[in-house]
C-alpha cells in the first residue's frame, strides 16, 4: 500500500471503533461464522495527510468471494466514514497480530483505539516511532496487553511511557474511572445513543459501556456523573429530534419523515427535488405545488420504561 520506513499514518480511533462495532452488528444478523477483531498496525499507505483505516475480509479467495461477508465490510466502511461520534482514544501495545485484549477493550468499553504495537514488533520500536503512534493516535493513554508482553517489552514500553508523561492502564477497565453501575433506563439510553446528541456524547467520556451483540447498551458505569444526571442528557437530547411523550407505560417518539411513497405518487422523481423537500422547501411538478407536508408520513417508535423512571419521565417530558 506504499510507506516509508518508521513512519505511520494518522489514524482515526472513532471511526475504526465505529466500523468494528458494525462488523459484529453485521455478522451477527447475517448469521456469519466469521470472528470480528481489530489488526496490530502493519502496513501503509503512511504519508497521506487524512487518516487511514482498513475495513478487511480474510484471509484467502473463498472469503474474498463470499458475498455477505463482503457486504458486511461494505455496510461497516460506510459506518466508519459517515461517523459523527467521539470517543476518547488510547495506543495499544502487546499481545498478538489479531489484538484479541484490544478488541475486547472496544467492544466493552466507551474507549476507541488508534494504532496497535503487538508484542513482536516491541523489540525494534524505536522510541521516536513509539511518539509518532501516540500523537497520530490521539492518544489520552496506553493500554497494555500484559499477558501478552515479555518482561523486557514491558519494560520499554513503559519507559517509553514515562518519558512522555503518558499513563499506563491494563486489565479491565472503566471509562468512567472506579464507577459503579447506573440504574438507568439502557433503553432510553440506548435510543438517545443513536440521536448522536451533544449533550451525551460529552457525558460519554465519562462512562464506560458495556454492549449486548447488537451494539445497544447492556450495563453502564462511571464515578462521576449520577444517573438523574444521564437520564436528564438523554432525555433532552431525544426531546431536540423528536415529539416526546409518555403514555401508560411507554416513552413514545414522534417524528415526521419524507415518504417515496408519496412523492412518486406525486410525480416528485428521485434527486434534487427530493432534496429540495427534505430542506422544508416547496417546489414544483408540471405547474403544481408540492409541499414537504404532502409527503411526510408520521412515525411513533415506542419504548417501554422501566417502573423506577416512569414517574420522573412523566414529570420531565
Amino acid at each position: 500500500m506504499g510507506g516509508k520506513p518508521e513512519e505511520l499514518a494518522i489514524t482515526h480511533p472513532c471511526a475504526m471503533k465505529v466500523a468494528l462495532l458494525e462488523l459484529r452488528r453485521q455478522r451477527d444478523l447475517l448469521g456469519l461464522d466469521y470472528r470480528v477483531s481489530l489488526e496490530a498496525t502493519h502496513h501503509g499507505p503512511t504519508s497521506l495527510k487524512k487518516p487511514v483505516l482498513f475495513v478487511e475480509v480474510g484471509s484467502t479467495e473463498k472469503e474474498w468471494n463470499h458475498t455477505e461477508a463482503v457486504e458486511a465490510v461494505a455496510t461497516a466502511a460506510v459506518r466508519a466514514a459517515e461517523n459523527r461520534e467521539d470517543f476518547p482514544a488510547c495506543l495499544g501495545a502487546g499481545g498478538n497480530h489479531y489484538a484479541p485484549r484490544h478488541t475486547e477493550l472496544v467492544f466493552n468499553t466507551s474507549y476507541a483505539m488508534g494504532h496497535i504495537i503487538p508484542g513482536y514488533a516491541i523489540d525494534a520500536l524505536k522510541f521516536e516511532v513509539f511518539r509518532q503512534a501516540v500523537k497520530k493516535s490521539r492518544a489520552e493513554f496506553v493500554y497494555l496487553d500484559w499477558k501478552g508482553m515479555k518482561k523486557e517489552e514491558r519494560k520499554k514500553i513503559l519507559d517509553y511511557c514515562s518519558r512522555l508523561s503518558l499513563p499506563v492502564k491494563k486489565g479491565r477497565l472503566m471509562s468512567g474511572g472506579d464507577g459503579r453501575e447506573l440504574d438507568i433506563d439502557l433503553k432510553l439510553f440506548s435510543e438517545a445513543e443513536k440521536v448522536g446528541g451533544r449533550l451525551i456524547k460529552k457525558l460519554k467520556k465519562k462512562l464506560d459501556v458495556e454492549r449486548d451483540e447488537t451494539g445497544d447498551a447492556k450495563k453502564v458505569f462511571s464515578g462521576e456523573i449520577s444517573e438523574k444526571e444521564l437520564m436528564q442528557a438523554a432525555l433532552e437530547d431525544l426531546k431536540r429530534r423528536y415529539v416526546v411523550e409518555v403514555e401508560g407505560e411507554e416513552l413514545l417518539l414522534g417524528s415526521s419523515v419524507l415518504s417515496p411513497e408519496k412523492a412518486k405518487v406525486l410525480g416528485v422523481k428521485p434527486g434534487p427535488d427530493f432534496s429540495i423537500l427534505a430542506g422544508g422547501k416547496s417546489i414544483d411538478v408540471y405547474g403544481k405545488t408540492i409541499t414537504p407536508e404532502m409527503v411526510t408520513s408520521n412515525r411513533v417508535k415506542r419504548i417501554r420504561v422501566s417502573w423506577k423512571w416512569l414517574t420522573w419521565l412523566r414529570q420531565n417530558v
